[in-house]
Order: C-alpha cells, then sequence, then structure tokens
C-alpha cells in the first residue's frame, strides 16, 4: 500500500472513531473544524471604461456613449512581453505604449475574445495595399495617457479632446466600434487612416451606435483601471 492510500485509510478511520465518541452527548466531530489556509496571494485586475461624445459643429453635444471594454487576446500577449520578456513573442510583433484610439464602423460589430483588428465590412479604407480585415476601422488618433496612481488602483486616461475625430461629407457615418492599439498609421485628409499597424489591446461594441453627420467631432475617452480591487 502507497503512501496515499495508507493515509486515506486511517483518515477514514479517524472519521469514523470520531463519530462514535461523544462530549455531553454530542458526537465529538461536530467540535472538530478543517482546518482553512487564507490565500496570500493577491489579484491584479486591469479593466476599461471608454466613452464617447458626438458633438455638432457648434459644439453641441449630440449624443453621449459610454461602457467597458473587452481585453483581447492579442493584448494579453503583448502585456505578458512586455512583464517578461522585453522582446516581441508570439502574436505580438510590435511592443510599445498603447496610446493610439481606433474607431470604425463595422456593419456588424461584434466583437470577439480572439480578434486582432476591429472588425470588417465596414467603408472604412483599406489597410498596407488592401487587407480586408482592417476595412472596418475609419481612422486613429495619438494621445497622451496620464496616470492617477493614488490609492490602491491606478488609473490611466486616454483621451482625444485636442485632437477630435472629424467628419465631413465624405466621412459621415455611423460608428460602432472603438479599439485601443500600440501602433498608428498614417491618417489623409479626413483622418482617416490608410497604413495601420500594431496590436489591439482592447475593444469595445458601441450600444448605442454614434451616428455622426458632415461638420462633426467625436472624443473618445479610455480609462483603464490597473489594481487589486
Amino acid at each position: 500500500m502507497n503512501t496515499l492510500q495508507t493515509t486515506l485509510v486511517f483518515g477514514a478511520i479517524f472519521a469514523a472513531v470520531l463519530g462514535t465518541v461523544a462530549v455531553n452527548g454530542l458526537p465529538i466531530s461536530q467540535f472538530v473544524a478543517p482546518m482553512q489556509y487564507e490565500n496570500a496571494a493577491q489579484g491584479i485586475m486591469m479593466n476599461g471604461h471608454v466613452e464617447m461624445i458626438a458633438r455638432d459643429s457648434e459644439g453641441n453635444i449630440k449624443q453621449y456613449a459610454q461602457g467597458d471594454n473587452m481585453i483581447v487576446e492579442t493584448g494579453a500577449d503583448c502585456i505578458a512581453a512586455e512583464m517578461f520578456s522585453g522582446s516581441t513573442v508570439g502574436l505580438c510583433a510590435t511592443l510599445g505604449s498603447w496610446d493610439y484610439i481606433a474607431i470604425g464602423n463595422a456593419t456588424s460589430a461584434s466583437i470577439v475574445v480572439a480578434d486582432q483588428v476591429l472588425d470588417g465590412a465596414g467603408d472604412g479604407l483599406s489597410y498596407q495595399g488592401g487587407d480586408a480585415t482592417h476595412e472596418g476601422e475609419m481612422a486613429r488618433k495619438q494621445v497622451t495617457p496620464s496616470f492617477n496612481t493614488g490609492g490602491t488602483n491606478n488609473i490611466v486616461t486616454l483621451v482625444n479632446t485636442g485632437n477630435a475625430f472629424t467628419f465631413t461629407a465624405t466621412n459621415a457615418t455611423t460608428v460602432t466600434q472603438a479599439g485601443l492599439y500600440n501602433a498608428g498609421g498614417t491618417p489623409n485628409s479626413n483622418g482617416e487612416t490608410t497604413v495601420i499597424g500594431g496590436e489591439l489591446l482592447a475593444a469595445k461594441d458601441l450600444s448605442p451606435t454614434v451616428a455622426v453627420s458632415s461638420g462633426d467631432s467625436l472624443t473618445v475617452t479610455w480609462t483603464v483601471t490597473v489594481g487589486s480591487g
């Protein structure tokens, strides 16, 4: 009989004996509690929240949308590479700060955890000569992250207040998605991205979607909270 079997057998015998021993008429097993150990490990969580404000040409707010984002698999790969490798690994080809906010107008927006780009089937421009998987992405804006490290949580805010997405008659659309990337691209005169790259960290399907017309502008605020609770 091996050690595990021996332990199990004697444990069963001990439990049976306890059931037959009484203290003041009550089984002693009622007074014997299993030993519990506290888990000393502290989990670290990261979550993001997206807000969009569309304004007309006069600066009046037309629409507001907000909601929590989804961190995708490639983003998790890149986080691990940033923390422990210092070089690109796996699906993460570009290390660097996630400081590019992208918007997309896919007609059937549905982000899933395996996505590496915003959804296609929109009227955005082509990617690197015609990669249709990026056609739902319209534009990216680079922003400067701000950090609030007070308290138990660290809060990073990315917002394009000073460099809003703008729309004309040629790119008026319905914005259905937003994404956070670690590389940018070259925008055309409408602010649309014609050559893009990098990895997607997180994305958000907008509900409700945001309709923008000629003369409108769009501000996106991405708030990422890193902490233990």
